[in-house]
Parts: structure tokens; C-alpha cells; sequence
């Protein structure tokens, strides 16, 4: 998915949001907007708007010289975590335990600091997940994969989130005995409210059986591959395995390959568009 102009107002917006929520000084502030302003003017807009995010926030967190989004991050797994043991009664007790289970993964998408100010409710996400219509629905597919796959490829979107990422994981694990490994990818370093290793460790990714965790990068060297290298091209191409991508920023980085699930909220009218989509709809789309 390539950078589409509403996007830009949108980078300026989360810079704008985070600032005031920290308190930066007006000075800062200004140095932050102007350097980022710099380099949207001269970088290629034939990028996806996830790979410009990147520079972008790494000039925030140049110039403040902390993670801002950390404390954000620690209290979404917190909170979420809180209701773990909820989710996973829950969702086993549903009529289809695991279309339940990644449509409450895509409503808890809905925890996106680059998008919104405040720590959505647990409760409305749940309720969400499991009354709305899925206006995009792959499972029966996405079942038949599962059946077949020695792998599976879990792309993880952000802290918070991930509790009920680990809900969908546990319970395919339980379902599709035949996987030989269950491959969580976090963030290798700080991009907004992004997992990374520590908050899988927080919300017990790293217990899933099965599991091994492995890292992209956050467009800073020695994070880990981008999601448009060589490397990440050929986890995405094995053809024994299945891969889900978890969120919006992974739709934008991921989509020039095919073969993934989608599972995410569609937050933005650029990606809502890109999905065929509706404005705030759930899906489980596999292209």
C-alpha cells in the first residue's frame, strides 16, 4: 500500500497528540514539526505510509531521547492482561471458538496510539468483537490452511493487543496439532505503541506452546529485517505454513505480498479502500 495524502495530516495529528499528552515544551515541539515537515517534503511518497512513520518517529524520539510511548504501552498490556483469563473462558465458549477468537484479535486493534488519545475499554472491544458483523470473513479458509500448515507466521501489531493475539494463538495451537511452530514477530525497537519483545514477554507470548518470537525492524539498523526485505520475503513464501498480519500497519507494509490473512480494524478511509472495506469494519481478509 503506497502513502496516500490523508496520511500525512494523520502524521502530524499523532505528533501533535503525543506532545501534548507529555507536555513537551513549545520549542521542542516546534523543532520536532519542522523536522519532520522537512522530511516528508524531500522523501519518496511511492513508499507505504508505514516505512515514512518510521523516520518520522525516529525524529520524535531523537529529539525527546526516551520511548514516549512507553508508559502507554506498559499500561495497555496491564489493563488487557487483566482480562485474560475472561477472553480465553470466553471464547471457548462460543459456538465457533475460533472465528470468536480472531474476531476479537481484530477488534483489539482498536489499541492504536498513532490514531487515537486514550486506552480504548477492554469490554467494548470484547463486545465489539463479538456482536459486530465481520464485513470481510476468511475463516472457513482460513481453517482449511491451518489444517494443511506444519507453520505458522504471526505478524503482532500493538502492546495491549497482543493478549488477545495470545487468546487466537493458544487456541490454534490446541486446534491444529499439526503445527510444528508458532512464529510471534514483535518489533525489534520502539515505533508508537508497537509490541515488542518485552511486551510479549509481559503478556506471556513467550509461554504459547510452540512459540518462538523473532523481530522486524522498526526502520533503525540492528532492530531487525523491514517488512520489504529479502529476508522477511522468504519467511512470507514458505509454502508449508500459514501467515496472519495483525493491524494496519502491517497491512500497509505487507501488502505488496500475497498469501497472508489480514486480521485488523479498518481504522483510516486509505486503508479501508485499499481492503475494500467499510470505515471501522473488522476483517479476516486473505489475499
Amino acid at each position: 500500500m503506497k502513502l496516500h495524502t490523508e496520511c500525512v495530516p494523520c502524521f502530524f495529528r499523532a505528533l501533535q497528540v503525543i506532545c501534548a499528552r507529555l507536555k513537551v515544551p513549545r520549542a521542542t515541539t516546534e523543532q520536532i514539526m519542522r523536522d519532520v515537515m522537512q522530511f516528508i517534503s524531500t522523501a519518496s511518497w511511492d513508499r507505504s505510509p508505514i516505512a515514512l512513520a518510521h523516520h518520522m518517529h525516529r525524529i520524535l524520539r531523537d529529539h525527546l531521547g526516551y520511548d514516549p510511548y512507553l508508559a502507554a504501552k506498559e499500561q495497555s498490556n496491564q489493563v488487557m492482561m487483566s482480562h485474560l483469563v475472561q477472553l480465553q473462558k470466553l471464547v471457548r465458549s462460543q459456538t465457533d471458538p475460533l472465528e470468536s477468537a480472531m474476531r476479537l484479535a481484530a477488534a483489539a486493534n482498536a489499541i492504536d496510539f498513532g490514531l487515537v488519545e486514550h486506552l480504548p475499554d477492554p469490554n467494548t472491544i470484547i463486545r465489539e468483537g463479538l456482536t459486530n458483523e465481520i464485513s470481510i470473513n476468511h475463516i472457513d479458509q482460513f481453517k482449511k490452511d491451518l489444517t494443511k500448515a506444519r507453520r505458522l507466521l504471526w505478524f503482532c501489531d500493538n502492546a495491549g493487543e497482543i493478549v488477545f493475539d495470545r487468546v487466537a494463538l493458544e487456541l490454534i495451537g490446541e486446534l491444529y496439532p499439526g503445527l510444528e511452530t508458532i512464529e510471534i514477530c514483535l518489533k525489534g525497537g520502539p515505533i508508537i505503541n508497537d509490541a515488542q519483545l518485552a511486551d510479549a514477554e509481559a503478556c506471556g507470548l513467550d509461554r504459547v506452546p510452540r512459540a518462538r518470537l523473532v523481530t522486524i525492524g522498526n526502520g533503525t539498523p540492528g532492530t531487525g529485517p523491514d517488512r520489504d526485505s529479502d529476508e522477511v520475503a522468504q519467511w512470507v513464501g514458505r509454502p508449508d505454513q500459514v501467515v496472519v498480519s495483525k493491524g494496519q500497519a502491517n497491512f500497509e507494509g505487507l501488502s505488496e505480498y500475497t498469501g497472508i490473512y489480514y486480521c485488523l480494524k479498518l481504522k483510516c478511509p486509505p486503508v479501508a479502500a485499499a481492503a475494500n472495506g467499510p470505515l471501522n469494519g473488522l476483517v479476516l481478509l486473505y489475499r
